[in-house]
């Protein structure tokens, strides 16, 4: 239409004009048809109960035909919630196409915000068409995507357009379809990890697995004596005896295993982190020690401690926190020493994953061989794993210190197999 109007301008040398006058009309017609089209559908969107990270991901949506008439050429689109970066993420990310990009581009970061937009939506869904929809009906469309990070997707609405008939135009209808889906960790195939570590004793016994007040083993009947918790009187006893009797406990000796994932990027690349949050997921996946506990250890903002195993709950917990954790740009690796050192006395073992391996994290792992404690080290190194031989400060065991080459993760694991 905007040719035959260049070529048309002069209606006595040409007569494209004619043809510009037809499609001109054609679409106006097709945005009356499409203006005047009212679509009463609904959707449904079935998400998966979680999907993981850089796998292709399917769902259904289940569109139904709420009118008395079908409908015909439709386009769906599902839109997830665009988040606008702050200054402090536009500033720290880095994108791998500023590369091959021109000096202009790198300077002034427009390829780089809409990137990091992209990025933090967390996927892009592709649009589908439904050819028709019979009169209260219903048709089921799977829609992919991949997800470009971890975390939550926050899906905000989904989008029906009926097209004219002639293919021109469509009116968007917009429904408010809000929904969440939780996006694990990558994940890698780890090779064993020899954690020796002797049982240890916990105060509060089996409370630790479920339980509440200090607890164990039942061992025997004694009398009461005073001062002894309510909770533990015998009431069949006492009834027969007419005299309080409280029942005796061994106390809990079990293994606990500490994963202590370091936050603190300190200027490091971010993939650097999103591999160290990867290696914390499949060490998770691979713990298989059911009769001892997992602690899970950060800082972000403060310092936090989750455990699972026993009957305190699956991995699943553990691996949701990974998924949604942050790196730390404001503390020092010294506050999360201090978190560990405060569990050391209960802890059979500990496993660290750090980003960085300075003075300060090799005085931890010789505090706690010192101490008798057997520590795992995995550090994260941006450089070839063969070129890094600092392993002075692993007096005891230095087949218990692995270097992953960031990018390079799942080859550096396979090498140690």
């Amino acid at each position: 239409m905007i040719a035959s109007a260049v070529f048309g301008l002069d209606t006595r040398q040409t007569h494209a004009y004619q043809i510009f006058t037809l499609l001109f009309i054609l679409l106006v017609l097709a945005f009356i048809s499409a203006g005047t089209r009212r679509l009463q559908v609904t959707v449904t969107r079935k998400l998966p109960d979680f999907c993981t990270s850089g796998r292709p991901v399917t769902y259904e949506m289940v569109i139904t035909n709420s009118s008395n008439k079908p409908v015909k050429n439709l386009t769906i689109i599902d839109e997830l919630t665009n988040t606008i970066p702050e200054y402090e993420e536009f500033t720290d990310y880095k994108d791998e196409s500023e590369k091959n990009m021109n000096i202009f581009d790198r300077f002034v970061g427009y390829p780089r915000m809409t990137s990091l937009i992209r990025k933090k939506r967390g996927a892009d869904i592709r649009p589908e068409t439904i050819e028709c929809i019979n009169s209260r009906d219903n048709v089921e469309k799977n829609l992919t995507f991949l997800p470009l990070r971890r975390g939550y997707l926050y899906f905000n609405r989904t989008i029906i357009a009926g097209n004219d008939p002639l293919g021109l135009a469509r009116k968007p209808v917009q429904i408010r379809n809000k929904q969440s889906l939780l996006v694990l960790p990558k994940q890698y195939r780890m090779p064993s990890m020899s954690l020796p570590g002797s049982r240890k004793y916990q105060h509060g016994g089996i409370n630790l697995a479920s339980t509440i007040g200090e607890s164990g083993d039942f061992h025997s009947l004694r009398d009461y004596r005073p001062g002894d918790p309510l909770r533990k009187i015998h009431w069949r006893t006492y009834a027969k005896r007419d005299e309080p009797v409280v029942k005796e406990f061994h106390d809990e000796y079990f293994s606990r295993t500490g994963l202590v994932l370091d936050t603190f990027l300190n200027g490091k690349d971010n993939l650097i982190f999103e591999e160290a949050v990867s290696i914390a997921t499949s060490i998770i996946l691979s713990y298989k020690q059911q009769e001892s506990l997992l602690d899970l250890m950060f800082i972000k903002d403060k310092a936090y401690r989750t455990t699972a195993g026993r009957s305190l709950g699956d991995e699943r917990k553990l691996i949701e926190i990974l998924a949604c954790v942050e790196p730390e740009r404001n503390g020092q690796f010294i506050d999360l020493l201090q978190l560990v050192l405060q569990y050391s006395h209960e802890t059979s073992s500990f496993v660290f994953v750090l980003l960085d391996w300075d003075d300060t994290r090799k005085q931890a792992v010789r505090e706690f061989i010192s101490r008798g404690i057997p520590v795992f080290i995995i550090y994260i190194n941006s450089g070839k794993a063969s070129e890094f031989n600092d392993f002075d400060c692993m007096e005891v065991r230095t087949d218990n210190f692995w270097i992953l080459e960031a990018g390079n993760i799942q080859n550096s694991l396979d090498t140690l197999r």
